[in-house]
């Protein structure tokens, strides 16, 4: 007959030792933590009756079937069914406590968990495992010279294999050895050494997050991190004790100062006393595949820098940068006081110059100044374009360029004052500010060479205008003013389109003077901007200003403008018009109809 047992485990304390009871048929497995290539061995243990009696099992078969399952490792189930004989009462019986029964076995498992089910009972629960290899070769890295030489392989290195672990997750005293504050720990597993190939083998590990450390005399120690998940190649080039490359170039601030209604004019002047710092990239980017990173020794230190400052001429060199391989990448970051950090990753190599230059952009950017009997006065803004909302912050520069000292009193508490102005001549802000507002009386000496730096309280954009003219002065002192422009994105107000009508606005332009004719049926705001074809503004033919309902004719100012083809856009309160236009000269070629 069919027999379906219930297999129990229960426990019993005896003498002081905790027993196992077992009661019977009871299904063992071997080997206990199978790998992928094992066979596993399936035996039903035969128990004994109440009459003393051990039965014997036929017709035993397993099937084995995947559950369903959303987990990441596979489940499985080992189905068992048998016929169990028991021998007649007549008839003598054998009395051995246990004694296995048939064997069977279970080969090509796929990795998972196996359930070994008797019925409807666990009878045993098992899990095959991968058991992954990693192996490869140790050569020498001269590069450059390894183009032209044939190198032999290193034999006899050290090659170390760690378990990587949280730095909680090790037993006493285990974790101590690696001390806080890092959060990793390592544990060696494993070990070899190189034979005369340069080959290296270790095998049948478990699948998890290891290091590998390669030692050899006369070359640099080498770690790679690694997630061994199945057999894999390894190739390490190592290089020697004394390798080492260079990091060079220059650090140039690429300056664009106001030029007014002429324009805009770009120089790169050199940025002296700059740092220039290098980080191992590695350091970064702790968790990539095959990544190598500093040895233990350097990783208990913390991260190691290696830092220059430029000469007068904004060059600087990094020399003897330690390799732990050619092309090491390093994570190179130039600083300074006023400049925005720029950062830049490069690869360096054994006896090679890496050249690595920077453009740092001031935090102050938009830029002009004007001179008065050798006293330099300077405006700078932060952006040269804003968005309605945004912050604007302005910095005021008195500098004594003359070989006398200079002083400026005050009567009013307050020494500096800050316009912002519309194109169309509207004031849109002023403030005064100073640093002693409370005192009556205050003055500003400075000695030859010295000078005196203000930065004014933000201002919140708004879209009064498309274009500000910003000025800073000292109060008092009109020749001190200097100003700046700076353009503001408004976002586009979302109106249905009109038409070009009798009852609609009528836009003409004309053809030699530059002269822009409006017909406006109502009171409205109206703003024009020209753009050229690669999308940039010609401030020159930008206006913005508030007409009444009528006829208006507008001069713009083609006096400046180079030639060419722009699209003009005029946008009222209530119509929006766009002209494809040529420039020529000082006015506009022909008329073009509203589209």
């Amino acid at each position: 007959m069919k027999a379906v047992k219930c297999l129990c485990l229960a426990g019993v304390l005896i003498q002081g030792v905790w027993a196992e009871l077992m009661y019977y048929p009871h299904i063992q497995v071997t080997p206990t933590n199978p790998v992928v290539g094992d066979t596993v061995a399936v035996w039903l243990v035969k128990g004994m009756h109440s009459n003393d009696c051990v039965p014997r099992y036929e017709d035993i078969t397993l099937k084995v079937a995947q559950e369903p399952t959303t987990i990441q490792q596979p489940k499985f189930s080992v189905e068992v069914t048998y016929d169990e004989i028991w021998p007649k009462p007549d008839r003598p019986c054998t009395t051995l406590m246990t004694e296995y029964g048939p064997r069977f076995t279970l080969a090509n498992l796929d990795v998972g968990t196996y359930c070994i089910k008797d019925g409807d009972t666990v009878a045993n629960v098992f899990s095959v495992t991968y058991a992954p290899s990693v192996r490869g070769i140790v050569t020498p890295d001269l590069y450059p010279l390894q183009h032209f030489v044939k190198l032999a392989p290193i034999k006899g290195a050290k090659v170390y294999l760690r378990r990587v672990y949280a730095s909680n997750a090790l037993p006493e005293p285990e974790s101590n050895k690696i001390g806080s504050p890092y959060p990793i720990a390592y544990l060696i597993v494993d070990s070899t050494i190189t034979d005369n190939t340069g080959y290296y083998d270790f095998s049948c590990q478990v699948g998890e997050l290891y290091d590998m450390v390669f030692v050899a005399d006369g070359f640099r120690e080498r770690t790679l991190s690694f997630f061994l998940r199945a057999d894999t190649t390894i190739d390490v080039r190592m290089v020697p004790d004394d390798a080492a490359g260079t990091v060079s170039g220059k650090v140039s601030e690429l300056r664009c100062p106001s030029l007014g209604e002429g324009g805009v004019s770009c120089f790169l002047d050199p940025v002296p006393r700059c740092t220039v710092t290098a980080y191992p990239e590695a350091y970064f980017q702790p968790h990539l595949k095959a990544y190598d990173t500093l040895s233990l020794e350097d990783m208990r230190r913390g991260t190691i820098a290696y830092t220059a400052v430029t000469d007068e001429k904004g060059n600087y060199t990094i020399a003897d940068i330690p390799l732990s391989y050619n092309r090491y990448p390093l994570r190179i970051t130039a600083r300074k006081a006023g400049y925005k950090t720029e950062t830049s990753t490069v690869t360096i190599s054994n006896t090679d110059t890496t050249i690595q230059s920077f453009f740092l952009e001031s935090d102050y950017p938009n830029t002009a100044s004007d001179t008065v009997d050798g006293v330099v006065f300077a405006i700078a803004a932060d952006k040269t374009r804003y968005t309605s909302g945004d912050p604007l912050k302005v910095r005021y520069t008195i500098t004594n360029g003359s070989m006398a000292t200079v002083r400026y009193d005050f009567t009013s508490g307050c020494q500096f004052d800050l316009y912002v102005t519309a194109d169309s001549g509207e004031l849109v802000y002023h403030h005064m500010q100073g640093r002693r507002c409370t005192e009556a009386l205050t003055n500003i000496t400075l000695s030859p060479g010295e000078k005196e730096v203000f930065d004014f309280s933000p201002v919140n954009i708004s879209c009064d205008s498309r274009m500000l003219q910003i000025t800073a002065r000292m109060i008092g002192y009109d020749r001190s003013a200097v100003s700046v422009m700076a353009e503001v994105d408004c976002p586009s107000a979302v109106s249905p389109q009109i038409l070009a009508s009798s009852r609609g606005p009528k836009v003409r332009w004309s053809m030699r003077t530059g002269r822009l004719v409006l017909h406006l049926d109502q009171t409205q705001d109206v703003s024009v901007e020209a753009f050229s074809l690669d999308g940039r503004r010609i401030r020159n033919l930008c206006l913005s200003r508030r007409f009444a309902a009528g006829t208006h004719a507008i001069d713009l100012n083609t006096r400046l403008t180079a030639g060419g083809v722009a699209v003009l856009r005029i946008t009222g309160e209530h119509f929006e018009a766009t002209k494809k236009v040529s420039l020529v000269g000082s006015g506009l070629s022909k008329q073009i109809t509203i589209r």
